[in-house]
């Protein structure tokens, strides 16, 4: 491909292509292949871009047996920021290891702007009828090129459409991979419009921003770059991390049936006043949030230089994941332990157990709500410590597994 030269006219777009662990040759073949045909296709849907997809090989990387999504995107986000790429894609032999998925075919996260795909799956191999060799990484080298389309696609904002023929369909079977082959003519215009932002100058790349304190530059980055943080934070699902994270929701379920059968809980939650239940919950949901993402190593940064912009917006998704997951949890004990208060319970038992209350009505069960709820909750964030941390990070921060 003839690159075109640097300039406004033609801001420049890099897409990191990383080979991870020793692969075979027919993978190594498809892969590259892949990429050539990207920068190619790529550079014709969008030729107001200069399109770079530099080469990195890191064959030691790949140490387990099915390896896990979260740590190569971790990588991959790494070395996207040291390199100052755009985006990361990575590529291996090894098969994944999905939470949703037994074995996806690929991974990505927008927080991190990067993608991984593993060919374990998509190699046709003996199963599938190939002429040759050619013919073979051919049909590889295409469904890794519809999987690394697919994520570029999520990761400048487009959405899952339903035309087969289009790199955005929601593949589910290796016949619809082999059938994608472009993006919609609706799909380039959004597609292009996020590009131009990513495209342009970085705020550690102007002059302005040299000498400013790490604050006022997380600032001036959040608000920048804040459709990305947005869609980081759509992507993530944080309202289902009640059903995602069980040992979560098992310590709070846990609490809440206790405390909703201790006379004790009752008379103290229906004496405190709204403005002192509302203070409760709200330093609750805070505590438990900050707790959680501190103990789950969620703004661990491992360069040693200073912050990157795009660093930034996973350093500043993640705490909104993991605020609106808790809020989230927090608005479902409220429900429940409502529910059970006052379905489950005479008000001749209530009125024993809350003796000192002198007038108990629906406030009251509110208030005794929410005094359960964010109990329960601090209960719930400690059972989320326990969960392992590269399954934490991988409910916040894998958007999709293919």
């Amino acid at each position: 491909m003839t690159e075109v030269a640097n300039s406004p006219d033609h801001p420049l777009v890099e897409v990191g292509w990383i080979l991870i662990g020793r692969m075979g040759d027919s993978d190594l073949q498809a892969a590259m292949q892949t990429r050539e045909k990207m920068l190619s296709y790529l550079a014709e849907i969008h030729p107001e871009f200069e399109w770079r997809m530099p080469l990195t090989r890191r064959e030691e990387l790949v140490q387990e047996l099915r390896e896990g999504p979260i740590r190569l995107l971790d990588f991959g986000a790494t070395e996207r920021d040291i390199r100052h790429w755009d985006f990361a894609i990575l590529v291996t032999e090894a098969p994944l290891a999905g939470n949703e998925k037994t074995m996806p075919w690929a991974a990505l996260s927008t927080a991190l702007g990067a993608a991984v795909i593993s060919t374990a799956q998509i190699d046709p191999g003996p199963s599938e009828t190939a002429s040759s060799n050619e013919a073979r990484i051919a049909k590889m080298s295409h469904r890794i090129e519809a999987l690394a389309l697919h994520c570029l696609g999520h990761l400048t904002g487009l959405e899952h459409g339903e035309n087969s023929a289009s790199w955005m369909f929601d593949f589910q079977t290796l016949e619809e991979l082999d059938q994608a082959h472009r993006f919609l003519q609706e799909q380039l215009e959004p597609m292009r419009r996020s590009l131009q932002q990513i495209a342009d100058q970085r705020l550690e790349e102007q002059s302005d921003y040299e000498q400013v304190s790490s604050l006022s530059f997380y600032v001036h980055s959040a608000r920048r770059n804040r459709r990305e943080i947005l869609q980081a934070i759509k992507k993530a699902e944080p309202w289902l991390f009640p059903m995602r994270l069980s040992r979560l929701a098992f310590a709070a379920v846990s609490a809440l049936m206790i405390l909703l059968m201790t006379a004790e809980s009752w008379e103290l939650g229906m004496s405190l006043s709204p403005q002192t239940v509302s203070f409760l919950s709200v330093i609750c949901l805070f505590v438990t949030t900050g707790y959680v993402t501190v103990q789950q190593r969620l703004l661990v940064h491992h360069l040693p230089n200073r912050i990157r912009e795009q660093r930034v917006i996973a350093l500043v998704s993640m705490p909104m994941v993991v605020l609106l997951g808790i809020v989230t949890t927090f608005f479902y004990l409220f429900v429940a332990s409502l529910v059970v208060e006052l379905t489950l319970f005479r008000q001749s038992v209530v009125e024993s157990w809350a003796a000192s209350v002198e007038q108990i009505g629906f406030p009251q069960y509110l208030s005794l709500s929410a005094y359960i709820a964010s109990v329960a909750l601090v209960v719930g964030a400690l059972g989320a410590s326990l969960e392992d941390h590269r399954y934490f990070r991988h409910v916040a921060l894998v958007d999709e597994e293919i």
